[in-house]
């Protein structure tokens, strides 16, 4: 699985499939991005304005997707949504 995260569009993808938007309070709000190639990915962090200057903080490294899960069931969940609507859109 490819899941890639975009928080401040509110936009999560799986294997190439994108929605938005997508709510996702759990995730931490220091993260710009969350990219997971199928055995590790990373994490970009949002660039901070601090004591006069922009910092963007590094990339970390991860080889466990399990504390993004909840993205993945939201993605899943707003693909049952729209399927859903769909198929009422096909009746009658």
């Amino acid at each position: 699985m490819i899941l890639i995260i975009v928080a401040d569009d509110k936009r999560v993808g799986v294997d190439g499939l994108f929605f938005e938007p997508v709510e996702l309070p759990q995730l931490d709000p220091t993260i710009h991005a969350v990219q997971w190639y199928g055995e590790y990915g990373e994490v970009e962090f949002k660039t901070v304005f601090a004591n006069g200057a922009l910092t963007r903080p590094q990339n970390q490294l991860i080889t466990d997707i399990t504390p993004f899960q909840f993205a993945v069931a939201a993605w899943n969940a707003k693909k049952a949504e729209i399927d859903a609507a769909i198929a009422a859109s096909d009746q009658p």
